[in-house]
């Protein structure tokens, strides 16, 4: 989905994590100018399917420890890590659900 908010657009990206990983990465390569993107300035990631309370041993990184976010422009691979390396972003549990990243890029 491609909708136009003003100046900025956002694309809705889906990615099934890997389990027990401490990252996750997105390939935004269709966006047409993703070579020219940078983070923070003219793309503005968010995790909308950040947390699954139905199924909280396969939910994003809980409350309080945070990630980060990395843009990769030559490839246009968006990543997202956890800011500690003892805590993963997925863990096993009665299954592994797709996650929703929305991109806003300009």
């Amino acid at each position: 989905m491609k909708v136009k908010l003003g100046s900025l657009t956002y694309r809705d990206f889906t990615a099934t994590p890997t389990a027990n990983s401490g990252s996750m990465s997105i390939d935004i390569s269709d966006i047409p100018n993703y070579k020219d993107l940078i983070l923070w300035e003219t793309l503005f990631p968010r995790m909308l399917s950040d947390l699954d309370m139905a199924n909280w041993n396969t939910s994003m990184l809980r409350t309080g420890v945070g990630y980060d976010w990395n843009y990769d422009a030559d490839k246009g691979i968006l990543s997202i890590s956890s800011r500690h390396t003892e805590c993963v972003l997925i863990q096993y549990g009665t299954g592994l659900k797709q996650r929703t990243v929305r991109v806003h890029y300009i």
